[in-house]
């Protein structure tokens, strides 16, 4: 048999319901099996994808599939694959009966392959190893680009990744959040399907991803159907032993919070203390408390990452104590939110308490006073909007206060209404869209447009940042702004989670001034890269050994358009 049919292809997966594989997420460069699904029309049926990488078949290749349980064989099917004539490039899916009835939940299996061109002798191998646990309903779509990990044997050697990070599935493996969550371990992911959750969360010290189904599709509709909802019972979501940047929670409505305790109640929507998490796309929504802080989210000796929510209509409090987010103590960063809609005795947007704060991008608006700042703060604002001053329950109706002389205050490129020194700044009506139905884009004509700082990352169009949360010329309002058009399909990324290599393929680019660019999960530029100019699918492979744990994302960029994939660097 020709040696360039002789190859192995392993690929291992560990996912709990429906799921579908990518072919372009496998290495494509031979024949293989790419995709494995359960029938959801037949349940005692596999649909088995094979890809023909780089095999000229000269004739008809004849395929006998074997299913395999355990060493029980339970399908065994013979047939022709329609490859002739379509020498590469070429995906097909053949429907595999076994000889059960239904299959089972928890069930794993192997699928073997056996191929002829029969214009050659003797039969060449591909052989594909796919453990997957399934639950009913089998109908429910989870595409779990973040799973796929390769292997590759040509000929058999030693050389194997280490799998551990795995899908949860909530509520078809664990039917609250909280189950998932104390079932998960570092780097895993509690995947959550839409639906309203009552309940207290507690990531209790560990660094995983919780997520709704936006994680996967970057469909922000996810967000506002996947609801955590404390029913006015404690807080919603807490952080309190020690999580690091790598536990996230991204794309849920957090509502119903209430802290209401002194000593233990502050953050009705989000807790943080001693812990510094990235809290990422979600709605913080009508969250309470009571004589303490930070009805939306609180934060306490933390470093979090608070980035693209909208935070709105949280309050409570007592004098001088905010609603929208309050820290004390700790470095958090603070990027392209809407805080609005402040409510209580002192309804701030952002109350900073001894702490240093990066405040970028943001559009605070129609609270009590923006940003409240004292006890020995170190703030920087950059490229945001303060405006607004319509809260009937402020004393203190300003932009900017700062309660005393021991705090530093950098503020720049900024649209500050009654206006502040610095760099840039502007006191200029910022021509929201429709501030009425709470619109915060800005419209044409706006002073913010291209009046940030000229050094920050350009804006997804490519021209110099906006002030403000939302860039000009984005659809939609407050999280719905995505920077980035979801062109899904274009990118895959595997291993992924990596260890020390990770492979890039992007499918169809035919411009040759496109850019790849990985950044961190702060925005900071990690790597950037020139792509050839090519209809075709072009493989990069490049080294994460110097990146540190956690999320990544990848931007590919040309002149008509740009779009994203991520990974997970776990070592």
């Amino acid at each position: 048999m020709n040696s360039r049919i002789r190859k192995t292809l392993i690929f291992i997966l560990a996912v709990t319901a429906y799921f579908k594989v990518d072919a372009e997420n496998a290495d494509c460069n031979l024949f293989c099996v790419t995709d494995i699904q359960m029938d959801s029309a037949n349940q005692n049926t596999l649909l088995v994808s094979i890809f023909n990488g780089d095999t000229n078949f000269i004739s008809y290749p004849y395929i006998d599939f074997i299913i395999d349980d355990n060493g029980d064989t339970i399908g065994n099917d013979d047939q022709w694959a329609n490859f002739y004539g379509h020498a590469t490039n070429n995906n097909q899916t053949y429907s595999i009966a076994t000889i059960l009835d239904v299959l089972p939940a928890n069930f794993t299996c192997t699928v073997y392959l056996k191929y002829s061109d029969l214009s050659s002798s003797g039969w060449g191998n591909s052989t594909c190893i796919l453990p997957f646990p399934c639950t009913t309903p089998r109908a429910q779509n989870l595409y779990l680009d973040s799973t796929k990990i390769a292997i590759y044997s040509d000929p058999p050697k030693s050389k194997v990744m280490n799998v551990s990070a795995k899908i949860i599935a909530v509520p078809y493996t664990y039917p609250t959040i909280q189950q998932g969550i104390d079932a998960a371990n570092v780097g895993d992911t509690v995947l959550v399907s839409p639906g309203t959750y009552f309940e207290n969360i507690d990531f209790k010290g560990k660094n995983v991803v919780v997520g709704s189904l936006f994680l996967t599709t970057n469909d922000t509709a996810y967000i506002y159907n996947t609801i955590i909802d404390a029913n006015d019972s404690g807080t919603v979501v807490t952080f309190m032993n020690g999580e690091d940047a790598t536990a996230l929670i991204a794309g849920f409505t957090i509502r119903n919070g209430l802290g209401a305790s002194w000593l233990s109640g502050s953050g009705g929507g989000i807790r943080c203390i001693d812990a510094s998490p990235t809290i990422y796309y979600n709605l913080i929504d009508s969250n309470t408390v009571s004589f303490a802080d930070g009805g939306g989210i609180y934060c306490e000796n933390s470093s979090a990452i608070i980035k693209r929510n909208k935070i709105v209509y949280n309050g409570g409090g007592y004098v001088l104590i905010g609603t929208g987010i309050a820290c004390k103590g700790g470095s958090p960063t603070i990027s392209h939110n809407l805080i609005t809609g402040s409510w209580g005795d002192s309804p701030n947007g952002i109350d900073l308490v001894n702490s240093s704060a990066d405040i970028i991008n943001n559009t605070i608006v129609y609270n009590g006073t923006g940003i409240l700042i004292r006890d020995t703060s170190i703030v920087n604002i950059s490229n945001t909007i303060i405006w607004g001053r319509n809260s009937p329950w402020s004393i203190n109706a300003n932009s900017i206060l700062m309660l005393d002389t021991t705090n530093s205050i950098s503020v720049k490129y900024s649209n500050v209404r009654s206006g502040w020194n610095g760099t840039g700044n502007i006191d200029a009506s910022p021509l929201f869209t429709d501030s009425a139905n709470f619109d915060y884009s800005i419209q044409s004509g706006s002073p913010c447009i291209d009046a940030g700082d000229p050094d920050s990352p350009s804006d997804s169009d490519g021209s110099r940042a906006d002030i403000g949360a939302f860039s000009f010329n984005k659809t939609g309002v407050g999280i719905d702004n995505n920077p980035y058009e979801n062109l899904y399909g274009k990118i895959s990324v595997y291993p992924n989670p990596a260890s020390y290599n990770i492979n890039i393929a992007v499918n169809n680019i035919q411009n040759q001034n496109t850019v790849l660019t990985i950044r961190n999960i702060l925005g900071a530029v990690i790597y950037k890269d020139h792509l050839e100019n090519s209809d075709i699918l072009i493989t990069k492979s490049y080294s994460v050994t110097n990146f540190k744990n956690g999320i990544y994302f990848i931007e590919i960029r040309y002149p008509e358009n740009s779009f994203i994939g991520k990974f997970v660097v776990q070592k």
